[in-house]
């Protein structure tokens, strides 16, 4: 951090639960409010049918205190995209599909947010940044196998020095690559990654 080494810190809010549709409509309907359970969930439910009808019909939607919602196309799956230039013909609209809803938080929303927080610090995890790159992490990978005949995800967390998550999904990254001609076997603890052509000779 500012040329001396340090390494940054990155904040992330702990979360303690999931919030249902229904203790939602319960919390906003709780005594007092003047509104039913059956009220809130009935506006709820119009509110978002309102807001996909308007989404569909070519508007953005600004609700304030809460955001701006608008949408993005995309070619349907099993179409390619056409391009601007050249004499191919062009996607006709039953080609083309809404691919998302974007959503814009209103600032108000935010500082609401801020009211009510009460944040304290907790633990601290610090993120575990290999020393090798992609590439020689896989050689390391490579090696520890011809060696051995097989490596565990715990034994390439340590091997290369990340963590558990990300050495997970980097070895199955590694065994897609139909190139490194790298396979599993076993499942849970049990998963090893050994290559192919040991897998194929038993």
């Amino acid at each position: 951090m500012q040329g001396k080494g340090e390494n940054k810190s990155y904040y992330r809010m702990q979360t303690v639960g999931k919030l249902s549709m229904e203790e939602f409509v319960r919390n906003v309907a709780k005594p007092g409010s003047g509104l039913s359970e059956g009220e809130v969930l009935h506006v709820l439910s119009e509110t978002v049918r309102e807001l996909a009808y308007s989404l569909a019909n070519g508007y953005t939607v600004s609700i304030e205190g809460l955001g701006h919602f608008s949408t993005s196309l995309q070619v349907k799956q099993d179409k390619e995209m056409d391009s601007i230039d050249g004499s191919e013909p062009k996607r006709n609209a039953q080609s083309i599909e809404v691919g998302n809803v974007n959503f814009r938080v209103d600032k108000q929303l935010v500082h609401s947010v801020n009211g009510f927080c009460r944040l304290e610090r907790g633990k601290v995890n610090r993120l575990l940044k290999s020393p090798f790159e992609k590439q020689k992490r896989l050689e390391k990978a490579l090696l520890l196998i011809k060696q051995q005949g097989f490596i565990r995800v715990a034994e390439y967390k340590d091997l290369v020095h990340i963590s558990h998550t990300s050495a997970s999904r980097e070895l199955r990254e590694f065994a897609a690559d139909p190139k490194n001609k790298l396979t599993h076997t076993g499942r849970g603890p049990s998963k090893v990654y050994v290559m192919e052509s040991d897998i194929d000779s038993e």
